[in-house]
């Protein structure tokens, strides 16, 4: 990740290949392992920030699935302590831009990898505070960024994860864009009846989060939603 990218088209495509076959080994070894002191180790030695300064300095055509897949490994299944870690490397700049790429994968992992970061923050609080990264985001005005990909014509994977991070930031304070607190509350409250269960239970939480302010939870309780305490 510490090579320079430059030089003519062919040989950043060499770069990339030869980056690439380390990460793919990288990826076997991370992928649905649960191993804190590997990932403390890939922190510690700057894996994770030379992969998030790709996200943010590289030409987005140059940015690949094996770059992005590797950095989200490394956020789960990890516990809250790695995650927060990574919040220290400032990931935000890089992963909001690659949630501009073509690549639908790419752009998962991205989102994917934001919602894991917040997560942590998010279990770090009692409900009723409001979110220690909010402010972190919005430096790279990062929930207009999700509010956009939410509306956007993609995948629902990515518009469901996008639909979390907005209620895990929102979390005690009032969503003031009037539009995105009506979009996002009404795209919640169709998830409570998804036929998958984690979807189900996640969106559940994800309006009660929401909710904890009084002019997001006068929408949330539109309809007669009861919302499970």
């Amino acid at each position: 990740m510490k090579q320079p990218f430059a030089g003519s088209e062919e040989e950043k495509k060499q770069i990339i290949k030869k980056q690439e076959s380390i990460l793919v080994l990288l990826y076997a070894m991370l992928q649905d392992r649960e191993d804190d002191s590997m990932r403390k180790n890939l922190i510690d030695s700057g894996v994770a920030e030379g992969l998030l300064s790709v996200f943010e300095r590289r030409e987005l055509d140059f940015i690949s699935v094996a770059e992005t897949k590797t950095f989200f490994s490394i956020t789960t299944p990890a516990s809250d302590q790695i995650r927060l870690q990574l919040f220290d490397r400032r990931p935000f700049p890089g992963l909001l831009r690659i949630l501009e790429h073509t690549d639908s994968i790419v752009v998962e992992n991205g989102i994917n990898s934001i919602y894991n970061i917040l997560l942590s923050g998010s279990n770090t609080i009692q409900i009723t505070e409001t979110h220690p990264h909010y402010e972190s985001l919005q430096d790279s005005n990062g929930v207009e960024k999700i509010y956009q990909l939410f509306n956007r014509n993609i995948d629902k994977f990515s518009k469901v994860r996008a639909a979390y991070c907005i209620s895990i930031v929102y979390q005690g304070r009032v969503i003031d864009d009037q539009q995105m607190r009506v979009e996002v509350i009404s795209y919640l409250k169709t998830l409570i009846s998804d036929t998958d269960v984690w979807t189900k239970d996640t969106s559940q939480f994800a309006l009660k989060q929401i909710a904890q302010n009084t002019v997001n939870k006068a929408e949330v309780e539109k309809d007669d939603l009861a919302i499970q305490q």
